[in-house]
């Protein structure tokens, strides 16, 4: 069931826009009326429902408040105009009002109000030239009310054009801005990833040093107390903990070091199922611990051997993004749970992450990808993003969905082969 405020805000998208439209339509037809079958009444039917479908815009849109601020100037000018038009023609001295009329725009306004009076001069001009152009008969002996008529419907009609135009350029610009931003977030965001991977190499390696300098003692403690049988046994106690530690630490590393890298460029090549899982669970699995969150891995050991063809650390980042993701979802809640699911689908393999949260509040479920969508606060998003994340999947042979609430359920999917 839709909700009521979503579609209020796509019926102010529209409504604006059909408005301009009516307006356009009733003033075209009022011309027709009046100008080719001198039918008066239905004239002014037409023409009074183009000044209501216009008023509609102005309360739906608001933008032309541009036009009710300078709605003098506008006037002066189409008298100008009019005035020129009906007093000599084009070769009357006083349309070279129409031609200076931009430079006085740029004069007095700035520059964005300046293109809007400008382009009316030019829509003037194109609608006066259209008149000559195809000898539409004009009446000479024209009454007081019926050459204010006339006047009303220049104006509007030149109003409505030109806001229709302006409505698109309006909305085109918005368009671009978001384009622009959303690529701005991304590269704030893929430039943060970077420096995070360059610290990420460097702590690595400085870790790595001291650990190989332990596990050398380690070696030689071993060698020296290997033949004290009495002493062995007690030995192992300790030092066998120790060592598994170790090596867990290295693995921690080499994946930190291995997930951190750009690996955008890598070829797509077959890896194991459970080499991509290995990679993201050994970076996460200590925190959920900690935290008491219940990571659960539906172990499928047919699915976990097979192999796929995608490029290994992209999905791994994602994989683990996903998981923080959940953690950060699950951690202030009595109930955390976190379940990750492995699907064979014909041709693909689905690993599903699939969390205890409370779910996303959603229009669609492509929402999530948005380049501005997070649920977290910005002090906090560090991370990597989902638009990003469906981009690095789609880019690694694979696509990423978002299933559903009840339960909170995000889908990669890998094909087997090269198709998907």
């Amino acid at each position: 069931m839709l909700d009521s405020n979503n579609v209020n805000i796509e019926r102010s998208k529209i409504l604006p826009f059909i408005a301009l439209i009516s307006a356009v339509a009733f003033f075209t037809w009022t011309f027709n009326y009046y100008y080719f079958f001198q039918a008066y009444i239905a004239g002014q039917i037409c023409f009074i429902s183009g000044v209501l479908s216009l008023i509609s815009f102005v309360w739906t849109y608001k933008w032309p408040s541009l036009f009710a601020t300078h709605i003098f100037t506008l006037n002066i000018w189409l008298n100008l105009v009019i005035s020129g038009f009906y007093g000599g023609g084009f070769s009357s001295s006083a349309m070279q009002h129409l031609v200076l009329f931009p430079l006085g725009a740029f004069i007095i306004f700035n520059r964005r109000q300046a293109f809007v009076w400008s382009f009316l001069a030019l829509i003037g001009l194109l609608y006066f030239s259209g008149l000559s152009y195809f000898n539409i008969p004009l009446p000479h002996n024209l009454t007081h009310s019926q050459w204010n008529l006339m006047y009303r419907i220049t104006f509007f009609s030149i109003f409505s054009v030109t806001g229709i135009v302006i409505f698109i350029l309006k909305k085109t610009e918005e368009k671009h801005d978001d384009i622009y931003f959303d690529a701005l977030r991304i590269n704030i965001d893929l430039e943060k990833k970077n420096q995070l991977g360059q610290m990420a190499g460097q702590i690595a390696h400085e870790i790595n040093n001291p650990l190989a300098i332990i596990k050398g003692h380690i070696s030689n403690l071993k060698r020296k107390f290997m033949n004290v049988e009495s002493e062995g046994s007690e030995f192992d106690r300790y030092i066998v903990p120790v060592e598994r530690n170790i090596d867990r630490i290295e693995k921690v590393v080499r994946s930190l070091k291995y997930m951190s890298r750009d690996s955008s460029n890598d070829p797509i090549a077959k890896v194991k199922v459970d080499e991509i899982l290995e990679e993201a669970l050994i970076l996460c699995s200590e925190k959920f611990r900690l935290e008491n969150i219940k990571l659960e891995l539906e172990d499928n050991d047919d699915i976990r051997s097979l192999q796929i063809e995608t490029r290994r650390v992209l999905i791994s980042q994602v994989l683990l993004a996903l998981l923080d993701n959940s953690f950060d979802e699950v951690v202030n809640l009595e109930n955390r749970v976190i379940t990750i699911k492995l699907i064979k689908d014909n041709k693909l393999i689905k690993i599903q992450v699939v969390d205890s949260g409370l779910g996303i509040d959603l229009k669609s479920k492509d929402e999530v990808f948005n380049a501005f969508y997070s649920t977290k606060s910005k002090d906090i998003h560090i991370g990597l993003g989902l638009a990003q994340a469906k981009d690095l999947i789609l880019k690694s042979n694979g696509n990423l969905k978002f299933i559903g609430n009840n339960p909170t359920t995000f889908e990669i999917a890998i094909p087997l082969n090269n198709e998907i």
